[in-house]
């Protein structure tokens, strides 16, 4: 077997960092055309509104956003409640 030159890790590479810099680059990409649209358009379509069902009925506000902050910052929310009792509707 050949010997790698002193210092050397490995002999070869299968091109790991160009895939990670160029993911990196497609998504810096991505990222600045959706705060390019950041708003409304003549629709009434804005392009960083989720809507989201399901959750329990026990969160609070603190509870979802805390939930929902490894997406990002969360803006603002607007949470369905009932009338009767304010609770949270999920």
């Amino acid at each position: 077997a050949a010997a790698l030159p002193k210092g050397s890790k490995s002999g070869f590479s299968f091109g790991f960092r160009l895939a990670e810099a160029q993911a990196e680059a497609q998504t810096q990409a991505k990222l600045k055309n959706i705060l390019l649209s950041d708003s409304a358009d003549k629709d009434g379509f804005v392009p960083r509104r989720v809507f989201v069902c399901g959750m329990p009925h026990e969160y609070d506000d603190a509870m979802l956003t805390e939930y929902w902050s490894y997406c990002g910052e969360i803006e603002s929310m607007d949470l369905m409640r009932f009338p009767g009792t304010g609770n949270f509707n999920g």
